[in-house]
């Protein structure tokens, strides 16, 4: 057996390669024009690459700045980027040539691509179950393979000690569908089973995961090998019959572990993986996993290769590779072999390496990480590149311009861009023309709404397919003016979306007073169940905004108002959170600085529900501070205060309540629970001067809930929502 760990080496010898500026274009590998790049663009940092596989690197960011799929070659450089509306996962390209990528967002689904990455197909239901993020895996024939979920209610008080009577237990499936998506073979988790071989899954809470199923591979005898993470453990079933062949690891494993030093005991059972992803088959029947190790102690992740032997009842490692420092990555994690042997791992963490390629013997021939924290699912090296029909087009809003980025992803004979606008859907007048992938238009007529699209030409002089169509209200601003438009609804709800998810319904009234009233009729299970939202906020690095409004409601309630970004993660940018309205007017003012990159795309929002009671809302703003007040304002910003609310929100056990004094005032900070009876005091009753403020609440000894805060002064109050989580 070889065991190699990461070797270091001399920082002569690594190649290290930045992508740093923000609007900077890159010279793609398939293309005589460089590729635009859009200003929250995920860009990776090439850490070692010393003469590695050939191919692009398909990989996606998630949890960390706004998602994309992206194809990147060897230098980091994207060749095919798009901008997504949730978090993506298992981007691949499959035998038959298709592609896929799982959007996790308000609707959780499959989508299928083709050569040209035009989407075809998605897949968002199978009969009464739905697509698990984990694995989709269109097969030669057409047919697809897919984990699915199910959840159900099942009176575990019968099953173990202290079980909960109504238990919600979430479990995973395997379906195989055919071209007409009809199911040819079903493999249910609750016939196969027992929910007490979850190794580490809480029995007696109220929800439970006790298989979650993230891997299907085909064996070589065309029978199936399935990953279940919340068994660790790896099991073969007969695509048949269904029947279980065999199952290693995990509370019932039929195997003894051999040549592998780092098996362990956990709970009277041996181990040699836990927690694991990604197992596959490799052509000479080996199998491989990437082995979380989150039940070892201390733990750490490595990826193994293995040999099952159904005779001697053993599974024999005969490859394993380990960084150097370990790595430990909790969730998620890959390992691929590639054509030319070498294997590719990635490592899923947000601060880790997110692609280690290693040859045979181990050494390190390729490493990747993004340059700001994120995460990615399962990147691969994959030696192809497709080819759009058409460009693809974004735009972003600035201040005082409209910038166009358009590729034609593959195209390798592009002469020019010919750019189309006007102020009706599908315009057909060329405004200009361009050699480059991007361009900034300044002289478009402010207040009015444009639409745009792009086509490409060749040295045929042959002209492309239009481009999707973006279309943008032009907004130019200087700083200190209000970057939300219709704020006082002096327009109606012109520019305003109010939208319900779930079941939840409601309404929109402008009032005679100009007002805003959100009439609720079902306000849901979720504060975003009911949501009005106004997007193309630009916001600036490093630069200091004020968020403010008036609100109030019919009865005392609590609602969320944030600027945020306008896509999963959903990062809460002005870091405000849960307020209470009352049945008084109010002037709500959260000052806050841009502290991620710049984001020209922004959106306000307001999440009204949970609850039934109508919210009326006026005058919203968003502004750029300057050194004199709010410019255009003609006075300084009003009031002894601005609360910034507390972040995080939910948190546990610690969390901060930010505010900012405008005045020299004695100010107080207590903590309430729900009941409004006082629990604690922060600050009491001190002396601050004008600056910006901290009150730190650790809730360690405190039971899981909703808590409510107050910063009070003589003059002024305010409060808000907290939601401790243990």
């Amino acid at each position: 057996m070889k065991i190699k760990r990461f070797k270091l080496y001399p920082i002569r010898r690594m190649l290290v390669i930045l992508i740093p500026c923000l609007y900077c274009s890159t010279m793609a590998a398939a293309g005589n024009i460089p590729v635009s790049l859009p200003s929250d663009f995920p860009y990776v940092r090439v850490l070692r690459s010393v003469d590695p596989a050939e191919g692009y690197l398909y990989i996606s960011n998630m949890w960390a700045g706004q998602p994309y799929l992206m194809i990147v070659d060897n230098v980091g450089q994207p060749v095919f980027y798009r901008r997504v509306n949730g978090n993506v996962y298992d981007f691949k390209r499959h035998p038959n040539g298709l592609l896929s990528y799982y959007i996790q967002s308000n609707v959780n689904k499959y989508y299928i691509m083709d050569s040209t990455y035009t989407v075809i197909d998605s897949i968002f239901q199978v009969k009464t179950y739905y697509p698990n993020e984990h694995e989709l895996r269109i097969l030669p024939n057409g047919n697809m393979l897919m984990i699915v979920s199910e959840s159900k209610n099942i009176d575990m008080s019968k099953i173990v000690a202290g079980g909960n009577p109504s238990a919600r237990v979430l479990g995973n499936h395997v379906v195989e569908l055919n071209s007409r998506k009809e199911p040819v073979f079903e493999w249910l988790c609750w016939d196969h089973y027992d929910i007490r071989e979850s190794i580490d899954a809480d029995l007696t809470a109220a929800s439970f995961d006790y298989v979650h199923m993230n891997a299907i591979a085909v064996d070589l005898d065309s029978n199936l090998i399935l990953s279940c993470r919340n068994m660790s453990e790896i099991t073969k079933i007969n695509r048949k019959t269904g029947k279980i062949m065999w199952r290693l690891g995990g509370r019932r494993n039929q195997f003894r572990f051999i040549n592998d030093p780092n098996t362990f005991v956990f709970e009277g059972d041996t181990l040699a993986f836990s927690y694991q992803h990604h197992v596959r088959v490799l052509p000479n029947g080996h199998y491989t996993l990437f082995d979380n190790g989150n039940l070892r102690s201390p733990p750490f992740s490595r990826a193994i290769e293995f040999v099952v032997d159904t005779t001697a009842m053993t599974a024999e490692l005969i490859w394993e590779f380990r960084h150097d420092p370990d790595i430990y990555a909790a969730w998620m994690g890959s390992f691929f072999q590639l054509d030319n042997g070498n294997r590719l791992i990635g490592w899923s963490n947000s601060n880790d390496p997110k692609v280690t390629e290693v040859t045979p013997d181990g050494d390190v021939v390729y490493e990747m990480n993004f340059v700001n924290p994120a995460v990615t699912y399962r990147p691969n090296r994959i030696n192809w590149l497709g080819r759009t029909r058409a460009p693809y087009l974004m735009v972003e809003s600035q201040y005082d311009k409209v910038r166009l980025l358009f590729n034609h992803f593959g195209a390798r004979d592009i002469q020019s861009f010919r750019i189309y606008a006007g102020q009706s859907p599908n315009p057909e007048t060329v405004i200009a023309v361009t050699d480059t992938s991007s361009y900034e238009l300044s002289g478009l007529e402010n207040g009015k709404r444009y639409y745009f699209r792009v086509t490409s030409v060749d040295s045929k002089g042959v002209e492309s397919e239009y481009s999707n169509e973006v279309s943008r209200l032009v907004h130019f601003t200087q700083p200190g003016e209000n970057l939300v438009i219709n704020g006082d609804f002096s327009l109606s709800d012109d520019n305003w979306s109010l939208t319900d998810y779930n079941g939840a319904s409601s309404l929109s009234v402008v009032t005679k007073d100009g007002e805003y009233r959100i009439v609720i009729n079902d306000g849901g299970s979720e504060t975003w169940n009911v949501q009005l939202i106004q997007g193309n906020i630009p916001l600036v690095q490093g630069r200091e905004y004020l968020f403010e409004f008036d609100g109030y409601a019919v009865e005392n309630r609590i609602i969320d108002a944030r600027v945020e970004k306008n896509g999963s993660p959903w990062n809460n940018y002005s870091k405000t959170a849960a307020l209470y309205l009352t049945t008084q007017k109010k002037h709500f003012s959260y000052s806050f600085t841009m502290e991620e990159a710049s984001d020209f795309n922004a959106r306000v929002s307001f999440n009204c529900g949970t609850s039934d009671v109508d919210v009326i809302l006026d005058n919203i703003a968003v502004y750029e501070l300057v050194e004199n007040g709010v410019a255009g304002l003609g006075e300084s910003v009003p009031g002894v205060f601005i609360l910034n609310g507390n972040y995080p929100n939910p948190f546990n056990p610690e969390t901060t309540i930010n505010f900012k004094m405008l005045k020299r005032e004695i100010v107080s900070v207590c903590i309430y629970n729900i009941r409004g009876e006082l629990i604690e005091t922060l600050i009491d009753s001190r002396m601050l001067t004008p600056g910006c403020y901290s009150a730190v609440w650790n809730a360690v000894n405190r039971s899981a809930g909703v808590y409510l805060f107050r910063v009070q002064t003589e003059y002024e109050m305010k409060t808000g929502k907290m939601i401790l989580l243990k």
